[in-house]
């Protein structure tokens, strides 16, 4: 699942995940979190740091609560500072699957360092629920892929 605001950055996300032959659910709109995350329970989500201002804390709380087991990549236009601090409310809420990465300047280097930090975090190969479209999209659930 990726929840990005810049639709440039999104679409570069989902493209690097989808050569990687994963399925990919992508949104710019927090409101959809919680919905995609009780229905479909994706191994991986790539959330937008900026949005930790919008709700984002409550995303996080959301994965505890539930007893997500999801790894998530924060990604962070913002100083190293403020990617820390997200760190620690990542880690001091419980998550121990919490990366940080700094948004590249280009997009080939974004899809780039995007398929490295996905491969990293699916490396032991668990099996995941299949992401389609959902919420007020045409979709079907279907078999099981490495879902993003």
């Amino acid at each position: 699942m990726i929840v990005e605001a810049d639709a440039e950055v999104r679409d570069a996300c989902a493209a690097a995940a989808e050569r990687m032959g994963c399925s990919v659910y992508s949104t710019a709109y927090i409101d959809d979190f919680e919905v995609v995350m009780q229905q479909l329970a994706p191994t991986v989500i790539v959330l937008d740091l900026n949005m930790l201002g919008r709700g984002g804390a409550d995303l996080l709380n959301h994965l505890v609560d539930t007893g997500s087991r999801a790894r998530v990549l924060l990604l962070s236009g913002s100083s190293a500072r403020v990617a820390g601090a997200a760190t620690t409310l990542a880690t001091s809420l419980g998550l121990d699957t919490v990366t940080v990465m700094r948004k590249p300047d280009n997009r080939l280097d974004l899809e780039r360092r995007i398929q490295q930090r996905i491969t990293r975090m699916l490396r032991d190969g668990e099996r995941v629920v299949d992401i389609r479209p959902f919420a007020g999209q045409q979709g079907v659930f279907g078999a099981r892929s490495n879902s993003i």
